[in-house]
């Protein structure tokens, strides 16, 4: 509309209006044909995504790394926007939008596992259940409670009830062949724990959400599973009691409602006849228990490590919170919250980065932005086409 009253008042008759807007609109799509045709003839391409965590004009569908390789520096050097993802179960941060969505779920098998030196390799779009159970016929187990893919898990650095003992997937993660964001394949780390020299550029990768790499295989330390796993709540009180006892737990997380309500939660693992052993005080039944699932706005608060249940309280009235998880051992605490109107000033009263991890907010998501991130993306991406818009407010 705005353009057609410039054209009246240039004084263009209302057939040379439509001749000029009939031309602009067939070079606009002759623009978008050019460079979808060309990536047609590298990858399958399909139509695009339209959901609340991702908008894209095309999905390509890799089979190979080559092609994540052939998408990436096409991308790169025709200057279109890439949104590398997979089964979108987790989607961490605001809304992307790009040109193109890297899919990586053909990309989806378990390589190798290798009971003996306790080590998985698997694509990075392979789903944790099918990794488990892989894993399970052999005895083994990845301790995570993540419920997407491979990629997922890494991309996120996901935090479970497992992060009291085995750490973050970033301890988990010996090494992984990567991408860049102008597409150059990359093979860092190793398959097992005696690697330790050069730079471990997967390392950058994990948490940083696809938008300074993309992760195409991965090999990831596993540990022999328990014959046994026994699940246990109880009240907040026994915390102490158990992290300090003769037999640990495998998970513990303490849960915090907005009413005033505590609970603990633990999951232990071995031999039958050890776990006979375990607090009587805990009401006990066979299985993994998981915390609670949050639903709708979450925040995550980094908290300082051994003091999660006490960042938790304080975070959920800071925040005016509804539900808070703390992952105990792990240096992270997740809130359910009506709203994210108190997120800034819950910044300043903690002091600790406060993340808006899923919901519509119109301010910063994420609270503190590292100068060497800016100095990774220039390194691995210089085009800057992965994941425009994660980081937010012209910020890494």
């Amino acid at each position: 509309m705005v353009a057609c009253n410039v054209f009246v008042y240039l004084g263009w008759s209302p057939s040379n209006i439509a001749q000029t807007v009939c031309l602009l609109c067939g070079f606009l799509v002759l623009v978008f044909v050019d460079w979808s045709d060309d990536l047609a003839r590298l990858v399958e391409v399909r139509d695009g995504l339209n959901v609340s965590w991702a908008k894209t004009e095309v999905n390509v569908y890799p089979e190979d790394y080559g092609q994540v390789a052939s998408v990436l520096g096409f991308a790169s050097a025709n200057n279109l926007s890439v949104y590398p993802f997979c089964m979108g179960t987790n989607p961490v941060g605001p809304t992307v939008k790009a040109k193109i969505g890297l899919v990586f779920s053909r990309l989806n098998s378990v390589l190798e596992v290798s009971p003996e030196n306790l080590y998985v390799s698997a694509q990075s779009g392979c789903p944790l259940t099918s990794l488990s159970a892989e894993l399970d016929k052999r005895g083994l187990y990845l301790p995570t409670d993540y419920t997407g893919s491979m990629g997922g898990w890494a991309s996120t650095n996901a935090v479970s009830a497992y992060s009291t003992w085995y750490g973050m997937p970033r301890e988990l993660v010996l090494g992984a062949k990567i991408c860049t964001g102008d597409g150059v394949l990359v093979s860092s780390g190793s398959k097992t724990t005696k690697f330790s020299s050069g730079y471990k550029v997967w390392k950058s990768l994990i948490g940083s959400l696809g938008w300074l790499g993309v992760f195409v295989e991965l090999y990831c330390r596993v540990y022999p599973k328990p014959e046994v796993f026994v699940s246990g709540v109880g009240d907040t009180s026994l915390l102490n009691t158990l992290l300090r006892g003769a037999l640990r737990p495998l998970c513990v997380w303490v849960v915090f409602e907005a009413g005033g309500r505590e609970a603990l939660g633990a999951v232990f693992g071995g031999y039958a006849s050890a776990l006979k052993r375990i607090n009587t005080s805990l009401r006990l039944s066979e299985g993994i228990l998981k915390p609670p699932t949050l639903e709708g706005n979450i925040v995550t608060v980094a908290s300082k490590k051994g003091l999660e249940s006490e960042y938790a309280k304080r975070a959920l009235s800071a925040l005016k919170g509804d539900v808070a998880i703390a992952y105990v051992g792990s240096g992270v605490v997740r809130l359910s919250v009506k709203d994210f109107s108190y997120v800034e000033k819950a910044r300043r009263l903690l002091g600790v980065p406060i993340i808006v991890e899923r919901g519509d907010y119109n301010g910063d998501y994420w609270g503190y932005h590292p100068a060497v991130l800016k100095k990774l993306k220039q390194a691995l991406d210089p085009k800057g086409v992965l994941s425009p818009g994660k980081f937010c407010l012209g910020h890494p």
